[in-house]
């Protein structure tokens, strides 16, 4: 099931955004400094992923996966904040 507007707080380990597949997500940080990538599974994102940077209140509506990360077949979105403290973002997607 995918999650639903539900706010998640970020340490410097990846979370996953997405709790199922997606294609189409949105997210808003409400707090701190994030980072984003994307994978095609369920696994966190290694260190030759691409990913964007996020300050509050910066943030992406129905934003495409597959075409904003550049990644084909991406279908799970991850989080860590960066910087001093934690991240909290609000999140929501939409299923596969």
């Amino acid at each position: 099931m995918a999650r639903d507007q539900i706010e998640i707080t970020l340490g410097d380990e990846w979370e996953e955004l997405t709790n199922a597949d997606a294609t189409h997500v949105s997210w808003q940080v409400t707090s701190g400094t994030m980072e984003t990538r994307a994978t095609t599974v369920a696994n966190a994102p290694d260190g030759n992923a691409a990913g964007f940077v996020y300050r509050a209140p910066e943030g992406e509506a129905d934003c495409d996966i597959e075409r904003h990360f550049g990644l084909p077949f991406a279908r799970r979105v991850y989080g860590r904040g960066l910087g001093a403290g934690t991240a909290t973002v609000v999140v929501a997607h939409s299923d596969a």
